[in-house]
């Protein structure tokens, strides 16, 4: 029935305690792992401090996010279906980053995200030690190696990396994989309810994660491994423990999946608007393949140099290096040795192995690329070895009762000697002391004042001009795109994986003029401008440079010079600027009357007479030419206002003597419906990337509401799935009192 051969001595007498011991045990050990939190990362807790760095993504894309649901929530609109902070507006609670329902992440909801920002960190770093605790104890470890693997888990340099470079969506996956690979291992030894609850459990927080590369590269080792060890319990004689392990992985799956179904069934219906299908082998590599000198990095993380003084050349230094702590990796190489007569050993050095395989360019990663679907949809395989990380930490528990058995071998039974625990306590001391200090090295703060300032001449200087309207930044740093949200600003650029190719193309062609195909791609900036008629069709009223503008066009007039501003350029790190605002003469407002239509068949065909039509006079619309000639041309007097703003919904007073096409600068999407008067109305799709709604004559009330396609049923199964995990954990706890109580 094993796999493997059963727990070694060390830890045998674990499986033979009574439910109270274990009990206190469990709690004991949870409790150390509290304490120790507190003691290196505690300092995340100040009040007042946000975790900063120049690399922080949380610093220039994922603040707004949170932003809006915090703002969303004090009103009292539920969780936010759009924002409009950046590229002119997107999808909030569907977007895979947002990562509003994660546990980990709920301080975002109840607090300012400047306040709840260190707490969370915390708490992801707590949640690793408690994951790695519950890995340690399906894998048979004793209590003494649990606690040093949770040790080594929570101050691992790839944990402190990520939240060095601020990747708020992929620490929960990173920090819960332990409990994904607990719950399968679990499902295969004991398929039970326990088991059940566990894996889906794990699959939940997992996929709930708002960045699955970790995890989908953790589904392909452990889906490998799954179907292998079931087909090698049927062959050995138990296929009725084989059948059980099955449907436990299936049940864990369907429930885990279910659970994120809100995200995944609103992706799966926009997923062909996404720039990030059109990605090829060359975004895959990104910066560029992991090279295997980078492998040095196992001996120190600095090998190569550090992006704390800019010394390491390739700055993503997160990405490429392998390192999880000296005590670790040398336990580790102990563990790997003891692995093979270890349960599941054989499979963490597999583990160990092939993620470091996989993150060269070689025919593995190009075979992977071409046969395995969804591979292509991420970047730089190097972030493999986030999985070296948890299988060598977790082999660094074998290691450590490999120690503990050779001890209790050597010892003399009369006089037992103290040399075990002198060495467990050296093992944790320098574990601890070298993850503590490297915390306090990375893991800077700041106080919140500074990472979002407060008051800015350019924030008033938008606040005292009348809406809405859009700003265009020049520079990537002139406004840290981050910062719109807490601004009221609405930005045409931005830094967003979860981008729309319609909205590439327009942008792409009014920065050169032409039809550019979109690109996988993750910043979305306005370098230049070949289009101004383009720019002003989308609304934008202001436009922003850290330079003044040698020549401006006649469109231009400069409002404002704003010496010593505040900036944030990515990777550089905060300053100050002077910032000139030019504002765009002849900007459209949010919504005007359609002049001259162009009526075109799709996507395609709207782009190629944008690139030859000017908008000024005319509108580009998706529809029928024999529709679009009965459609007049405003009259003078012609109204369309903007009455109000919702958290996904703008609102319209149209009035017009003979109607007319209103154009709504929304960015296109399936899921914007639209109400005239209370009554549904079709929307179309204008200048490629924005809205259109054909309005009778009359006074009447336009409303356009933003509502994901497929979230509605993605809520049912949420909700179910959540009532399931319910369920299954009550039965777990009910269920030992009652067969007690017979």
């Amino acid at each position: 029935m094993n796999l493997d051969e059963a727990p070694t001595a060390a830890n045998a007498s674990a499986t033979e305690t009574s439910p109270g011991v274990r009990a206190v045990r469990e709690a004991s050990l949870a409790s150390f792992v509290l304490v120790v939190a507190l003691i290196g990362f505690g300092f995340l807790l100040e009040p007042g401090m946000v975790p900063y760095s120049k690399h922080s993504d949380l610093i220039a894309e994922h603040l707004p996010l949170k932003y809006a649901a915090y703002q969303a929530l004090e009103a009292r609109e539920g969780l936010p279906h759009w924002r409009r902070d950046m590229l002119s507006g997107g999808p909030a609670l569907t977007n895979p980053q947002a990562v509003y329902l994660h546990p980990l992440q709920w301080p975002f909801l109840v607090m300012h995200p400047l306040a709840a920002s260190g707490l969370s960190y915390w708490l992801h770093f707590l949640c690793m030690g408690l994951s790695m605790l519950v890995l340690g104890a399906v894998l048979g470890l004793s209590p003494f190696a649990r606690a040093f693997i949770a040790v080594a888990g929570m101050f691992c340099f790839k944990g402190i990396a990520i939240a060095y470079a601020g990747w708020l969506p992929v620490m929960p996956g990173f920090v819960c994989a332990p409990l994904l690979i607990a719950g399968v291992l679990r499902a295969l030894d004991r398929p039970d309810i326990g088991a059940t609850l566990l894996l889906a459990s794990a699959g939940c927080l997992v996929l709930l994660s708002g960045h699955l590369q970790i995890p989908y590269y953790l589904v392909l080792f452990l889906g490998v491994y799954f179907c292998w060890a079931l087909g090698r319990q049927a062959r050995s004689g138990g296929p009725a423990q084989a059948r059980r392990s099955g449907a436990v992985g299936f049940a864990a799956a369907a429930i885990g999946l279910a659970s994120a179904a809100y995200v995944f069934l609103p992706f799966l219906e926009e997923i062909g608007l996404i720039a990030r299908t059109t990605s090829d082998f060359a975004f895959l590599q990104s910066e560029g393949a992991f090279a295997p000198r980078k492998l040095l990095t196992f001996l120190h993380p600095e090998w190569f140099g550090s992006p704390l003084d800019d010394s390491y050349e390739d700055i993503s230094l997160w990405e490429d290096v392998a390192y999880f702590g000296v005590i670790p990796q040398l336990l580790a190489l102990l563990g790997g040795y003891a692995a093979w007569r270890r349960r599941h050993g054989a499979f963490l050095v597999a583990g160990v192995v092939f993620s470091i395989a996989f993150s060269f360019d070689s025919f593995l990663l190009s075979a992977l690329y071409e046969w395995v679907p969804g591979f292509s949809l991420f970047r730089h395989p190097a972030r493999f070895l986030f999985l070296t990380t948890l299988f060598g930490i977790a082999l660094s528990g074998f290691g450590v009762d490999a120690l503990i058995e050779r001890f209790e071998q050597t010892k003399a039974a009369a006089a037992p000697s103290r040399l075990p625990a002198l060495v467990a306590g050296v093992l944790f001391a320098v574990t601890l002391y070298e993850g503590a200090t490297t915390a306090r090295r990375y893991l800077t703060t700041l106080p919140a004042d500074r990472v979002v300032p407060p008051a800015t001449g350019f924030g008033d200087f938008f606040a005292a001009e009348a809406g809405p309207y859009r700003v265009a930044p020049l520079q990537r740093g002139a406004i840290n795109y981050a910062w719109a949200a807490f601004y009221d600003l609405e930005l045409v650029t931005g830094f967003e994986p979860h981008n729309y190719r319609h909205y590439q193309q327009y942008m792409n062609l009014l920065a050169t003029g032409q039809v550019v195909e979109p690109t996988a791609t993750v910043w979305m900036d306005l370098p230049q401008i070949r289009r101004w008629d383009l720019l002003e069709a989308m609304g934008v009223r202001f436009l922003v440079s850290a330079e003044a503008l040698p020549s401006p066009p006649p469109s231009l007039a400069l409002r404002e010079t704003l010496p010593e501003q505040p900036v944030f350029v990515f990777y550089d790190g905060l300053g100050t600027a002077t910032l000139y605002v030019y504002e765009v003469v002849g900007a459209r407002p949010r919504g005007f009357f359609a002049n001259e239509i162009v009526a075109v068949g799709d996507g395609e065909a709207a782009f190629r007479a944008l690139s030859q039509r000017n908008l000024r006079r005319k509108t580009v619309v998706e529809m029928e030419p024999a529709r679009a000639a009965r459609i007049p041309a405003p009259g003078n007097g012609d109204l369309l206002r903007v009455t109000g703003y919702g958290a996904a919904s703008v609102n319209f007073e149209a009035d017009s003597r003979q109607g007319g096409l209103a154009v709504v600068s929304e960015v296109w999407h399936p899921g914007w419906r639209a109400h005239l008067d209370g009554e549904p109305v079709e929307v179309l799709r204008a200048n490629g990337a924005f809205l259109a709604v054909e309005v009778p004559p009359g006074n009447h009330t336009l409303s356009l509401v933003f509502e994901p396609p497929g979230l509605s049923p993605g809520w049912g199964l949420t909700s179910g799935a959540a009532l399931v995990l319910l369920l299954l954990g009550g039965w777990r706890v009910l269920k030992p009192r009652s067969a007690a109580r017979k």
